[in-house]
């Protein structure tokens, strides 16, 4: 996950400096080349492309230049050498063609240290983990160029935020079919809806109702919770029978990026607390005092954290080190609930998240429903489950 995430980060960094040529070959047209260095053999390059391996040879008189990665234009390029390139380093290569195809030793090489990456990608993570908020959009104001955000803490709390985006606030639109951070376009408030999934960086006020943003992310997704009918591994599907809508829902779960299971006696307690009780509900929806100590499931990190920013990215830790699930692991009978694109064939969608364990968040919504009806006929289950709000932390 982090090599891909670095991976990602490089490709985005060099975005506009240089384009890979892939037409009739010219040979007076220098080709581009980027990759990661996989490995060093002297005047050579072995670089990891998205097309494969491939191996270039460097001239002796080319220009090799360090790009800084918090900067990366060619005009802030350093000069460097081919002593300096290490494993892991991410390098954009240019070089005529030959006639027959082949690449005539590199002239230009421009590289960004992977110790640059890494440091940059973690001063971004450390940036969106304290001095993020992440929610569900509950209403647009075009008039007032607002945002007002329902928010999930890691127990379970929920509280409503305004976002206010900066003068020089960047809006990005998550892919329909993508949660990818990587894959997001350019967006603007006006493409932000109603239900749709948010993030976003910036400056909490000191009493936590209202956020100045300098970056935000939204996505519209689905969420899927129900009872698992079959699994079919072979074609990493399941069937579930959809909660809300009582029908048979056909999930793909081909290219999942997260899967995860929620310890028992964790849920339990967030189940609880989000109805603002004391007890949880057990089996059967008997109550049960929360107990203390870490869950079995889960590993080491953060339990606590209110709703809001901070908590948040307590939330997306503690996800992390849930048990991973693979689809075998899935049995008919239990509950699962899956984050996927939106889709107009509501028989079959395409799952980027799958939550396992999410029964007692089911039992607490059904009670909550139960005592809104009251006599007065079926209320509509509404479901709250932490995680399943859309994309992971960019």
């Amino acid at each position: 996950m982090f090599k891909i995430a670095i991976l990602s980060a490089a490709a985005i960094l060099f975005v506009g400096m240089f384009a890979v040529v892939n037409a009739q070959v010219d040979t007076t047209k220098p080709v581009t080349v980027y990759g990661m260095v996989k490995a060093i053999d002297g005047d050579k390059l072995v670089l990891e492309t998205a097309k494969g391996p491939v191996t270039l040879t460097i001239a002796a008189t080319a220009a090799v230049k360090k790009v800084p990665a918090s900067n990366p234009s060619a005009t802030a390029a350093t000069p460097s050498s081919m002593s300096e390139i290490a494993v892991g380093d991410s390098v954009v290569v240019t070089a005529l063609p030959t006639a027959d195809g082949r690449l005539n030793p590199a002239r230009t090489v421009l590289v960004i240290a992977k110790t640059d990456l890494v440091a940059k990608e973690k001063a971004r993570t450390d940036a969106w983990r304290s001095r993020g908020i992440s929610g569900v959009v509950e209403a647009v104001n075009p008039e007032t160029n607002q945002i007002t955000v329902k928010v999930s803490g890691p127990m379970g709390a929920t509280s409503n935020v305004v976002i206010s985006p900066k003068p020089t606030a960047k809006f990005l639109k998550y892919s329909s079919d993508s949660i990818k951070y990587t894959d997001a376009k350019q967006g603007t408030l006006a493409g932000v809806e109603k239900n749709d999934s948010i993030k976003a960086l910036g400056d909490k006020s000191e009493d936590g109702a209202s956020f100045a943003a300098e970056e935000i992310l939204t996505g519209s997704y689905q969420q899927v919770v129900g009872t698992v009918k079959s699994v079919d591994a072979a074609n990493n599907e399941v069937v579930v029978s959809d909660l809300q809508t009582k029908k048979d829902v056909t999930i793909s779960l081909a290219g999942t990026s997260v899967m995860k299971r929620f310890p028992v006696q964790f849920a339990e307690r967030m189940a609880g607390r989000s109805a603002g009780q004391g007890a949880t509900p057990g089996a059967g929806g008997q109550a049960r005092q929360p107990g203390g100590g870490r869950p079995a499931g889960m590993g080491p990190g953060v339990m606590g954290g209110a709703g809001g920013m901070g908590g948040r990215a307590n939330l997306d830790d503690m996800i992390e080190r849930f048990e991973n699930v693979a689809i075998a692991d899935l049995k008919v009978g239990e509950m699962i609930g899956v984050v996927a694109a939106k889709s107009d064939l509501n028989s079959k969608v395409k799952a980027f998240k799958l939550l396992a364990g999410v029964e007692p968040f089911v039992r607490m919504a059904e009670m909550a429903a139960a005592g809104r009806a009251s006599g007065r006929g079926q209320a509509q289950v509404g479901l709250q489950i932490p995680g399943l709000d859309g994309f992971s932390m960019p």
